[in-house]
């Protein structure tokens, strides 16, 4: 298999780092055009779990895509996203935009963030079995901070100037991204070790995780449930405007990167399954905190509840994905498979019953739902084997 060099980890590297612009503005903007034609929790619930469906889905999609190309898979996707939000952005600028093509163009764009991910991971993990180093690492990074640090605050800004602007300014994004990929000179093909989109059956879970798997299930259910109403409590509980909630998006993404940085530290000081319980009791704390403290005229202590409620739910999301391997006994494809697709599963699950719930009660109430789905993960991963969870990640 031939490996990419330097100059083409540079290019999936920019790939990444202007794809993850798009995808920021898209993911503030597209939320904001749901909730500007209807105040229904549900329909706008859905355009997070559109977008998070792709995952578990390709996730069970057919073994021949294992052994495709992933420039093409990559530069498709990107391909499919810039074609998707000039559809929309052309039919918002005519008044045409309806809650269906805003959950089709958010579906685009999670499958292409799938495939663009594992090719990703394949072009990291091929560059580091070449030079040792961890490629994989820089390309996410990359594609974090075009999200956080451009693409959220970018997207809410745009909002504000014409609603339309942020899909047709995402036209050209995606279509640099697009080039870069498809400038990629040599084929990314899977390699057996890779930790990629796990594609090619369900697997079956490994002796040991059933109940580490239904405890990141639950964390990502409750997750989920917030952030498919989190453009409702932003504009109608917490009074924020279009440019303010592309911050608070930014904030909370900061927040889990922190979570996930003081991950193995934390695991190390304390244990796998301790660090994981305190990781998900401060999201807990953190859920019902956002929920007492909210207050259109004084928003500012909800919102720091919801960025400690993004860190300990991240910190607790690295270390189970610690704490399976190690019950596992170590690398275990198949598991791997099963414990994704539960996970995967679980965020658009978890956003349409938290626009049920909202549908019922109020969309800020939804905060006391994720914390009881946070508390129930953190009681199962109490509940898991000490042998398992002591061990280091």
């Amino acid at each position: 298999m031939d490996v990419p060099d330097a100059v083409d980890v540079r290019r999936l590297r920019r790939a990444a780092f202007v794809a993850g612009i798009g995808d920021g503005v898209a993911a503030v903007a597209l939320p904001l055009l749901a909730a500007g034609l209807t105040r229904d929790p549900l329909a706008v619930a859905g355009v997070m779990a559109a977008q998070h469906l792709p995952w578990p889905l390709l996730a069970l999609a057919l073994p021949a895509l294992r052994s495709a190309d992933r420039r093409t898979l990559a530069g498709a996707g990107d391909s499919v996203r810039a074609v998707a939000v000039a559809c929309a952005g052309l039919l918002a600028l005519i008044g045409d935009e309806t809650i269906l093509m805003i959950q089709l163009v958010a579906f685009a764009i999670g499958v292409a963030q799938a495939l663009s991910d594992d090719a990703e991971r394949v072009g990291g993990d091929t560059r580091q079995a070449r030079s040792g180093g961890s490629a994989h690492a820089v390309l996410a990074g990359a594609g974090m901070v075009g999200l956080a640090v451009l693409g959220l605050p970018l997207g809410g800004f745009l909002y504000e100037l014409l609603a339309p602007i942020p899909l047709l300014f995402d036209v050209g994004v995606f279509a640099v991204a697009a080039l870069f990929v498809l400038a990629v000179r040599r084929p990314l093909l899977a390699i057996a070790a890779s930790d990629g989109l796990p594609i090619g059956g369900m697997g079956h879970l490994a002796k040991g995780t059933t109940t580490i798997t239904a405890a990141a299930a639950a964390a990502a259910g409750a997750a989920g449930a917030v952030a498919g109403v989190l453009v409702l409590i932003a504009l109608d509980d917490l009074g924020l405007g279009a440019p303010a909630f592309g911050l608070l998006l930014a904030g909370l993404a900061a927040t889990s990167t922190v979570g996930a940085l003081i991950a193995p530290a934390i695991g190390a000081a304390l244990g796998v399954r301790t660090g994981i319980v305190l990781g998900l009791a401060v999201a807990t704390a953190g859920q019902v905190a956002a929920w007492a403290l909210l207050d259109p005229e004084l928003p500012y202590p909800s919102v720091a509840a919801l960025g400690a409620t993004g860190a300990g739910g991240m910190l607790a999301n690295v270390l189970l994905r610690a704490q399976r391997h190690a019950a596992a006994g170590g690398e275990d494809a198949g598991g791997r498979r099963a414990f994704h697709l539960a996970v995967w599963a679980a965020t658009p699950a978890g956003a349409l019953l938290g626009g049920i719930a909202a549908r019922s009660l109020e969309p800020g109430d939804v905060l006391l739902v994720g914390a009881g789905g946070s508390l129930l993960a953190a009681a199962l991963a109490a509940a898991t084997r000490a042998s398992a969870a002591t061990r280091r990640p």
